[in-house]
């Protein structure tokens, strides 16, 4: 069976990979990824000890029917969205997926809006 894929974005990708190498970046945000998988872990508590799931600076937490699922996640991403952070959910799920040149105080500020956005919708 023949491999297909797109040799441009293909070439892009590998070339993004050996700057990562060549400058340590994931060694650059190992303590960001720590900040952030600690911050979306006490989001999780906040929310009834809601599944969390991080990967990286990728982050998910699952709203159970329980606490209001998908209406509840429309409200909590609403009310960042008014505070200043751009998130929507998927369902009863709430992603937060920062760039990684995101500096430590700008992790931190997106933390705390979702973080105070789901204590305005308790």
């Amino acid at each position: 069976m023949p491999l297909t894929g797109n040799p441009i974005t293909s070439a892009v990708a590998l070339a993004a990979l050996e700057l990562y190498e060549e400058l340590n970046i994931l060694d650059l945000i190992k303590p960001k990824i720590e900040q952030f998988k600690k911050g979306m872990d006490e989001i999780g508590v906040l929310l009834d000890n809601s599944k969390v799931l991080t990967l990286g600076l990728i982050g998910s937490i699952e709203i159970s029917d329980a606490l209001g699922g998908k209406e509840r996640a429309v409200l909590i991403t609403a009310k960042a969205r008014e505070l200043g952070l751009f998130i929507r959910p998927l369902g009863a799920v709430i992603y937060l997926w920062p760039p990684l040149i995101s500096s430590k105080e700008e992790l931190g500020e997106m933390l705390s809006i979702l973080k105070d956005a789901v204590e305005f919708t308790a």
